[in-house]
């Protein structure tokens, strides 16, 4: 390989390592993470029940409006935790 493609593949193994350690340093709750509760606050027929009331005014796929729902949920995880100030 050229010297300019050696030093590229460096600096992305670089940048791999610093992404994983700060994944891993992360401290939010997710599967196989800390944070989480040993068992759920509501049982999974209570979980599925929920979320059928929101399809019919939803235009996404159910598959797309399970994912921004859990992505919402994130974004206010994050923010009553103080980790986004924006």
């Amino acid at each position: 390989m050229p010297h300019s493609l050696d030093t590229e593949q460096a600096r992305l193994d670089r940048i791999q390592t610093r992404e994983r350690s700060a994944y891993n340093n992360l401290n939010l709750p997710g599967k196989d993470r800390n944070l989480m509760p040993p068992l759920p606050s509501q049982s999974k027929r209570q979980r599925d029940a929920e979320n059928p009331a929101f399809y019919p005014f939803c235009t996404l796929p159910h598959e797309e409006a399970e994912r921004m729902l859990v992505l919402k949920h994130f974004q206010q995880l994050i923010r009553s935790n103080f980790i986004d100030h924006g």
